[in-house]
């Protein structure tokens, strides 16, 4: 460690040094080589004499410079080492391991052995026809073969063993659209779909509700400049998905597929909408485009 001793001035002063939190001091030249061996600061922090509100970088003085190096390979040496534990650990870990796996194969050969041991010995000493001591077989008179019965028409099937066919399709939320121009406004159709289980697991009614509407005023406003630079635009479906966090494989209709101003505002707008992180279904929304000629 370098001691402020061997300085001729800079050991006299007091320093004021600066991070994202705030600025420190007064500290001595000491406290500064300490902060470095600590890595509260480095060679770009930006450093001040108390009193002169002058500031400059760390690095700019040999002294701090120095101590920096030396610590520098210090934390280079200790990060060594501390690898090499990492790493005898690990094959500590490996080696306890194996030794363990073939403990346990060592433990299974033995019961394997035991149990042949075992059978080969009963056989051995088993009695020849023993059983039939033991047991005698009875000659049964064969029956007369039984005429194969009469084909009878199939029975009816039980009503309530029917089995009905269960809808199986993604969930769904389907808008009235955004109509641009002076048109009534329609009300909002929702169509939910359940799944095999009979529950529904998707985002809250509420925060959907927002969601959708943000969406909704997003996707006027771009109805409404495509209109604006083209009167001739015929209006177009946009569809888009509510995954946690954020609005997902968003697509336009094949007739706005050519307007790349529009899907480009389109994609910049719902990418603008808030959506809060949920668990459970995603939900595909379509939002259609009407216009009022």
């Amino acid at each position: 460690m370098v001691s402020t001793r061997q300085l001729k001035r800079v050991d006299r002063e007091k320093w004021v040094y600066r991070t994202d939190k705030g600025d420190y001091g007064p500290v001595s030249t000491d406290g500064i080589l300490d902060a470095i061996r600590e890595r509260a600061i480095d060679l770009k922090t930006q450093i001040s004499v108390v009193g002169t509100n002058k500031w400059t970088t760390l690095g700019e003085f040999a002294l701090f410079r120095d101590h920096y190096e030396v610590c520098k390979g210090r934390w280079e040496t200790e990060a060594l080492h501390a690898e090499a534990d990492k790493l005898g650990k690990r094959m500590e870990r490996k080696g306890a391991a194996t030794a363990h796996a073939w403990r346990l194969i060592g433990l299974g050969a033995l019961v394997a052995l035991g149990v042949g041991s075992w059978l080969v010995w009963k056989l051995l000493h088993a009695e020849p026809l023993g059983i039939s001591r033991l047991a005698k077989v009875a000659v049964v008179a064969q029956l007369p073969k039984a005429e194969p019965p009469a084909k009878l028409s199939p029975p009816l099937p039980d009503p309530k063993e029917k089995k009905l066919a269960r809808l199986n399709e993604p969930e769904s939320y389907d808008t009235a659209g955004v109509t641009v121009g002076a048109v009534d406004e329609g009300p909002t159709v929702t169509k939910m779909a359940f799944d095999e289980e009979g529950e529904v697991q998707q985002i809250a009614p509420d925060d959907l509700a927002r969601v959708v509407e943000g969406a909704r005023q997003a996707l006027y406003a771009c109805a409404r400049d495509a209109v604006a630079k083209n009167t001739s635009f015929p209006g177009t479906e946009v569809g888009f998905t509510v995954s946690p966090g954020r609005l997902t494989r968003v697509a336009v209709g094949a007739e706005a597929r050519g307007n790349p101003a529009f899907v480009a505002c389109v994609k910049a707008g719902l990418a603008r909408v808030g959506v809060p992180s949920f668990n459970g279904s995603e939900r595909r929304v379509s939002v259609p485009l009407r216009f009022q000629r």
